[in-house]
């Protein structure tokens, strides 16, 4: 068991990534040996295994809170002002979403000639031309996404400094 006054936030997430490990497995043995063949040993011994699992369980309840608090509790700059971590943390997935965003519109441009499901007297189809147009060209659609992630890696900066500088509290 580690205490969490002697973690930082990133030590403190390699942790509870490490014991979210540890409880999946003891849950797999778990669910091995509630049942054995009379007469043949086991190979987990349930009590045992049961104190363990409840155990990590019970560190990785402590560590997440102590993570939680942190976050809601410790401030950083961004972009000229001042946010909580957990603010920082949620402005980063939608950074994120937005640069996907970007990423999936739609930028076709220029002239098309389409059928449109009609057809003239002679039975040729008929077409017209259909102008497309984008609100951004593409080396617009770049520009902007270069913004974002440079935003993005200014603001993953500052959160990964906090993460290591900051220490757990029980």
């Amino acid at each position: 068991m580690t205490t969490t006054t002697s973690l930082t936030i990133a030590k403190g997430l390699r942790r509870a990534k490490t014991l979210e490990g540890k409880v999946a497995e003891l849950a797999r043995r778990l669910a091995g040996c509630t049942t054995w063949v009379q007469g043949k040993e086991h190979a987990f011994d349930f009590v045992e295994t049961l104190k363990a699992h409840d155990e990590a369980v019970a560190e990785l309840v402590r560590i997440r809170t102590s993570i939680a608090r942190a976050n809601a509790t410790t401030e950083l700059e961004f972009e000229g002002r001042r946010m909580t971590l957990t603010e920082g943390i949620r402005c980063q997935a939608e950074l994120k979403g937005r640069i996907t965003q970007f990423a999936g519109f739609d930028l076709s441009q220029g002239t098309e000639h389409v059928h449109d499901g009609a057809y003239d007297e002679r039975g040729r189809p008929v077409y017209q031309d259909v102008v497309r147009v984008a609100v951004w060209s593409e080396p617009e659609r770049a520009a902007k996404i270069e913004v974002l992630r440079a935003q993005l890696e200014t603001l993953n900066e500052a959160l990964e400094t906090a993460n290591h500088l900051t220490r757990l509290e029980a």
